[in-house]
């Protein structure tokens, strides 16, 4: 597929403005806003950026030498490395429907075919959905699994009634979506807990799968904070 990426960016809901014209002036035509909550708890890194309960999710789509740019100036102009400040993250798009739509996307510009490789990737974005009120029931679970924090948006399903009973899970009424940034080591296994303690068979009836993130933006401190507890945990044992 060609070179382009969903790209999500986590904010302090107080800053969207500000991060709007970041991404204006750094020719992004497009960008889509939705609020949302943080659920990360006092003294927990959030992995999804900012403890601040009030967020802001915004969504556009780069092409592989923007989103290298945008990356870099988000570093260096937004400072959001800083604690608090918040996160981007890139997934790969493997498919657009019709050649009209990926020259919106493109912006008309030429773009190469992405190598078609398996990917590693440092970490995955974790969707699950859920029944309304549900959400903290599903990062208790996560946490305990090993996840730091994640964000919720509020969502609502369109699949008509006589499917809405599709894999046993209901998607026709308002649920919480919750997105959680997990290391690639420790993803599987909070998928697997959430499917065994919050999934269908459950009051919060969750689906959950996993999407590759290949770029980060303001992960520094927290891949830091990650080498040094390695590092001390290998002298311990020493």
């Amino acid at each position: 597929m060609k070179e382009l990426n969903c790209f999500l960016c986590i904010i302090r809901r107080k800053e969207t403005d500000e991060f709007v014209r970041f991404f204006e002036k750094n020719g992004v035509r497009t960008v889509l806003t939705a609020n949302c909550e943080g659920t990360a708890q006092s003294k927990t890194l959030d992995l999804l950026g900012v403890e601040e309960v009030e967020k802001t999710l915004l969504l556009c789509v780069l092409r592989q030498e923007k989103l290298r740019t945008v990356i870099r100036h988000l570093s260096t102009d937004m400072q959001i490395d800083l604690p608090g400040r918040g996160v981007g993250l890139a997934l790969p798009i493997d498919g657009v429907g019709g050649e009209s739509t990926l020259e919106l996307l493109s912006e008309g510009a030429p773009l190469k075919e992405r190598e078609e490789t398996l990917m590693e990737t440092k970490y995955r974005l974790l969707v699950a959905i859920a029944e309304k009120g549900n959400a903290d029931t599903v990062m208790d679970v996560a946490r305990n699994a090993g996840a730091g924090g994640g964000t919720v948006v509020r969502t609502k399903g369109t699949r008509p009634k006589r499917t809405a009973g599709f894999f046993k899970v209901s998607i026709a009424d308002e649920k919480e979506t919750i997105l959680i940034v997990a290391d690639a080591a420790s993803a599987d296994g909070i998928m697997q807990a959430i499917m065994d303690n919050a999934g269908a068979h459950t009051a919060a009836k969750a689906i959950v799968f996993s999407l590759p993130v290949t770029a980060t933006a303001g992960f520094r401190l927290i891949e830091e904070a990650r080498e040094n507890a390695a590092e001390e945990e290998e002298l311990a044992v020493k």
